[in-house]
């Protein structure tokens, strides 16, 4: 059965266990199947691309006679890796936010399409996209990446979302405390000076 590896990984040949009957081995010949070679008892070799691929050893010994042995390689496509960045993470509503997937990369082929999913009912498609959000709220972003042998990975990112009303809120509280603040100080010091001038009296 073919040996199943992944394109890009390395895979080491050898040879060391080929004999001459009746002389010695003077030369070993690698063909990989992909347009490489190579000569050598021990040898690596890495696919580039993905598929199945037949390896073949050829041994010469010293009489000039040759004798050859095959293997298969079933090569398998990496899927690509999904990488994004957005200028924010917050923003406020309707605020467009620029999403850049350009780091994305397929270790073996190429990336041939991105697409995403805004979360909000509204998609788009590539490698950099904007979007403004209509409505306040948590969203998740997700990007999916695919290859040339259609291969595809996601990658997801959290989006918060606020409004005019949610900010002025948050105001308003921070004054109301400060207001609270003051009142009391004041509401204090009255009952201070109060107290003072019922001694004075009362003396």
């Amino acid at each position: 059965s073919a040996e199943t590896v992944s394109s890009g990984e390395s895979i080491h040949f050898d040879a060391s266990e080929s004999y001459d009957p009746d002389g010695t081995i003077v030369a070993y010949s690698w063909d990989f199947g992909d347009g490489n070679t190579a000569t050598g008892v021990a040898v690596d070799h890495a696919y580039e691309d993905d598929g199945v691929y037949t390896v073949t050893l050829t041994v010469t010994d010293d009489d000039g006679a040759t004798g050859s042995a095959t293997a298969t390689k079933n090569v398998l496509n990496r899927p690509p890796v999904a990488l994004f960045t957005g200028n924010a993470t917050t923003v406020m509503q309707n605020e467009a936010i620029d999403f850049d997937a350009s780091e994305s990369y397929d270790p073996d082929g190429t990336i041939v399409a991105y697409s995403w999913d805004f979360g909000d009912g509204a998609t788009a498609t590539g490698v950099t996209v904007d979007h403004a959000y209509s409505e306040d709220g948590n969203y998740t972003v997700t990007l999916t990446v695919t290859d040339d042998d259609g291969a595809s990975s996601s990658v997801v990112a959290e989006i918060v979302v606020e409004t005019e009303t949610t900010v002025s809120l948050v105001v308003l509280s921070m004054i109301g405390l400060g207001v609270a603040a003051l009142t009391a100080t004041l509401l204090y010091g009255l009952f201070i000076r109060r107290k003072k001038k019922k001694k004075t009296e009362d003396a």
